[in-house]
Parts: C-alpha cells; structure tokens; sequence
C-alpha cells in the first residue's frame, strides 16, 4: 500500500524541480535530462518522429511515453505543471483503498497508474481516451494492472459520433 507521507514528499521535490530553473532540473535527474532535451530541440526538429522511451514514476510504476510530448514525466517522473502537481497531491490525499476513480481523457495513464497504485487491488480504475495513438500507450501502461479497465472512447453528455482532432507529436 501507498505510504501517503512519502509520496506527498516526493510530489513536494517534484514541484520544485519543474518550477525551478534548468539547472534544478539537471540535478534532479541528469541523464534523463539531457537525453530528453537533445532529443527534443536537436533529434526531432531533424528527424520528426516520437521517440517512445519508458520511464519510472515517483511512485513506482514503469510508463511508456511518447518524447517530445511526455518530456516532463520523462525528466521529473511526474506531470510538472503546477495543476497537475496538485491534482496528484490531492489524489494521494484522498483516494483511498477500494475507491474508484474514472479518468476521462486518460492520455496515457499517468493519473489512472497513480489511482491505481492508492486504490489497490480493491478499488477500479476506469480510463477513457478518444486518440487511437495516444490509447496504444495508454493499454501498454495499464494492461498489466488486473483493476484498470481503459476504453477507446469519447466520453460526452450525447451519444453521439464526433469529429476528433489529434496535435503533432510535439504536444
């Protein structure tokens, strides 16, 4: 089970390595760092495809990312913009074992892992994620998880078909 107190610790070090300067970050985790930022401004720029890479969580999972677009769980092992840091703060304060938890637009199952991880085996995760692409990720993350159940779906007040726009692989 989660220890609350070190994960809350850990998302305290997290924040303040993304809302510092490069030179935190660099000391933060250096080789994922480096290799994330000569991929991003140098190799993609030339070459214009994603890089997948895998990386651990700050609470322990493996995750398959897409570089450039998951260069801040890539470095820090977290979403690094304030709102994320505090959406998983407020997660590791408040699901609690045997809590349920819908994650709507999944991406690629950054906050159905950690729901996850706080819920145990006796809670479910439910991930819904409209893109094709981004959803391949979001299976290979989460289908060794028995308590995740993730769909290729749109979710919306009608049931209705809808149009859907993807951004480059930049975003």
């Amino acid at each position: 089970m989660a220890d609350r107190t070190l994960l809350l610790f850990k998302l305290q070090r997290i924040f303040h390595a993304a809302s510092g300067n490069h030179v935190q970050r660099l000391i933060f985790r250096p080789v994922h760092y480096v290799a994330g930022l000569v991929f991003s401004r140098i190799i993609f720029p030339i070459v214009k495809k994603r890089w997948e890479v895998r990386t651990k969580t700050f609470f322990g999972a493996n995750m398959n990312l897409a570089l450039p677009a998951g260069l801040d769980l890539y470095i820090l092992g977290a979403k690094g913009h304030h709102s994320e840091c505090k959406l998983a703060m407020f997660l590791v304060k408040n699901l609690k074992p045997g809590n349920n938890f819908y994650d709507i637009g999944a991406h690629v199952g950054y906050f159905s892992l950690l729901a996850s991880h706080l819920i145990g085996e006796e809670g479910q995760v439910v991930g819904f994620e409209a893109s094709p692409d981004t959803f391949e990720l979001l299976h290979k993350n989460c289908y060794p998880y028995q308590n995740i159940h993730i769909e290729n779906k749109a979710v919306g007040k009608d049931a209705e078909q809808i149009t859907f726009y993807e951004f480059p692989d930049l975003h």
